[in-house]
């Protein structure tokens, strides 16, 4: 385990729904040092404002889109 306070960054990348979050979030509360960020991301789109997200949409279409079977 790691000791108290040791990390200024946690950083989960499409995974936190597998956690068993009664354990995750009190070992990172544990961990983090004051002021320490919780990162998290996973496949649903952030809606900001519309001209935003149809940039968003068309690069995730145009670009990412031939390559994601989705």
């Amino acid at each position: 385990p790691f000791p108290d306070r040791h990390f200024d960054l946690t950083v989960v990348a499409q995974a936190l729904h597998w956690f068993d979050f009664g354990r995750f979030f009190p070992e990172v509360h544990r961990t983090a040092r004051a002021g320490a960020l919780l990162a998290v991301w996973g496949y649903d789109l952030l809606r900001i404002r519309p001209e935003i997200d149809a940039a968003i949409d068309r690069y995730y279409r145009n670009v990412i889109g031939p390559f994601w079977d989705a």
